[in-house]
């Protein structure tokens, strides 16, 4: 029985996890792998061996890069290859963003086996194979414009993260739990420190949200913190990670975001609350609203930026509510309220 060519590329600055995947690659049987390693995104545009690979499997971090711009590139000079989205987080916010950028697998690293990676491999094989039938090719022989934009399917990877990890998510509020966030936070803090990035962290408070629950119960601070969920998913960006931090808390934390960007963000999220004017008396004259913490770091660890957030959305609920007050983790910096 012959056995099938395949050219796979893997770009990824961990010669760990390259390995790993290349040893799995070796027990497919019937496929004769010609595995290409690459640390960084160059090799995409510039080596000739790396732009005939059949599949290309891509990772999130890759140094003062992320593989999200380096997959938004390669669309948009119209190469169509099959692209495996990798990543070390089961996170549905970035599994929806690569997806909507154009990846046609999703998988984390925990989960990389030899049955994963060929399940994985074949589905965007085929999903490339369907898309000849139908689109045209540019010069390289690549196809164009496969995806339909509002294919339902972009859905698949967000609800199987979902059903796979169900204790990282909050059954409230279906966002990620303190601890799935948290271990967000130190793997955004480590690439921070190693590159030289900035990023942000918000603390969120409901407010007055005990009276709320004593006024209707339980049932209406469930709302409550649902009308604040869809607030935070609506106004946050694609790249931002959003968790559940405490009874009545949120926590937001934003890559590549410096102290003024975030601050910007935070009365954004702070307004849209407000404007949504959802009353929590029988009269309607008090409505829901939020108050924000915000922080900058990196600092010494990522403890010392949450304490800074946590002892901003301090002054802002004191000042009375409904503000966002900021502090950088490593000056102690107090910015004015919203």
């Amino acid at each position: 029985m012959s056995r099938r060519k395949l050219r796979v590329l893997m770009i990824d600055d961990n010669t760990f996890d390259a390995e790993l995947v290349h040893g799995h690659l070796r027990e497919q049987a019937d496929w004769d792998v010609e595995f290409l390693h690459r640390p960084d995104a160059e090799s995409l545009f510039q080596d000739p061996q790396a732009a005939q690979a059949d599949v290309i499997l891509l990772d999130y971090w890759l140094g003062p890069k992320n593989g999200i711009d380096v997959l938004r590139a390669l669309r948009a000079v119209g190469d169509a290859r099959p692209v495996i989205a990798l990543s070390e987080n089961a996170d549905p916010y970035a599994a929806a963003t690569w997806v909507g950028e154009g990846a046609d697998e999703y998988l984390l690293k925990s989960d990389v086996r030899a049955d994963s990676l060929r399940r994985v491999i074949e589905c965007a094989l085929g999903k490339a194979t369907r898309g000849h039938a139908t689109n045209g090719r540019d010069g390289k022989g690549h196809t164009l414009d496969r995806r339909d934009p509002v294919d339902a399917s972009k859905e698949r990877p967000f609800l199987g993260i979902r059903l796979a990890h169900p204790g990282r998510f909050d059954p409230a509020t279906q966002l990620l739990t303190r601890s799935a966030w948290q271990q967000n936070a130190e793997l955004e803090h480590e690439r921070s420190l190693r590159y030289g990035r900035p990023y942000a962290v918000f603390l969120i408070a409901v407010d007055h949200l005990k009276e709320i629950r004593a006024a209707g119960g339980r049932h209406e601070s469930k709302e409550c913190l649902q009308s604040v969920t869809l607030c935070l998913e609506e106004n946050c960006r694609a790249v931002d990670v959003v968790g559940r931090w405490g009874r009545e808390e949120f926590a937001v934390l934003a890559p590549e975001t410096h102290f003024e960007g975030a601050l910007f963000l935070a009365r954004r999220i702070c307004r849209a609350v407000q404007d949504r004017k959802l009353a929590i008396d029988s009269d309607g004259r008090r409505c829901i609203t939020v108050s924000l913490g915000v922080a900058e770091g990196p600092s010494s660890g990522w403890d010392c930026v949450i304490r800074s957030a946590d002892e901003a959305l301090y002054d802002a609920r004191r000042g009375g509510g409904n503000s966002v007050c900021g502090r950088m983790a490593h000056a102690a910096r107090l910015a004015g309220a919203f």
